[in-house]
């Protein structure tokens, strides 16, 4: 027991210290560990080491998030550019996969599935934890809220994550605005979930399953 607890501290004391390296107390303290707390649901001590990888840092004044060399918002939005892509394929909407696995599954020789993959056998080894959000739409009548499309909220105190403002995707000019607020949320059976919280043990979960089969 006392040597778990000695892992358990060298491992926080990892977390912390890649962190402060890589962006310094400051930029830690203001913009990282409220903001990580908020979004994980856990300390973040608590966390592994390697979720800072997933923040761009640059010494440069780019401020866009990918550092992909083409990026943009299709024309007309998302909506738009997804019924373009499923014109003349088959969609099933309110179709629950597990009561009808038998029958989509022999409609191809190999599916995608991108439900819960501890769903997906049965919880042969235990649920994972899931991080979820929650979303909360408003409509204002002002031209301009916030300015940008997106704005992150990086104060533990403050409970949503984001603002996002959709206008501004394709710089509306709307006399009316819409917002939506971004919540993180536990993941439970009746919420949509998002990704799994212990990535480690997903992995090992996985790699036991598939030697089993």
């Amino acid at each position: 027991q006392s040597r778990s607890a000695a892992c358990t501290s060298h491992t926080r004391r990892i977390w912390k210290s890649r962190h402060l390296r890589l962006v310094g107390q400051d930029v830690y303290e203001k913009l990282v560990e409220g903001y990580t707390r908020k979004q994980w649901g856990r300390e973040c001590k608590d966390l592994p080491s390697f979720i800072i990888k997933r923040l761009p840092l640059r010494y440069t004044y780019d401020n866009n998030y990918f550092k992909d060399p083409y990026q943009g918002i299709p024309k007309g939005g998302y909506t738009r550019i997804i019924k373009k892509l499923l014109e003349g394929v088959q969609v099933c909407l309110k179709t629950d996969f597990f009561a009808n696995r038998e029958e989509l599954t022999a409609q191809a020789d190999k599916i995608l599935f991108t439900g819960m993959i501890d769903e997906f056998y049965d919880y042969c080894y235990g649920e994972l934890e899931y991080r979820s959000l929650r979303f909360e739409t408003e409509v204002l009548d002002m031209g301009n809220y916030q300015g940008n499309a997106v704005v992150n909220y990086t104060d533990y105190e403050v409970p949503y994550t984001r603002i996002i403002e959709h206008k501004h995707f394709e710089f509306g000019t709307q006399p009316k605005t819409v917002i939506t607020r971004e919540y993180p949320a536990a993941g439970r059976r009746e919420r949509s979930h998002i990704i799994p919280l212990m990535i480690r043990r997903m992995t090992s979960s996985l790699t036991s399953t598939s030697a089993a089969r």
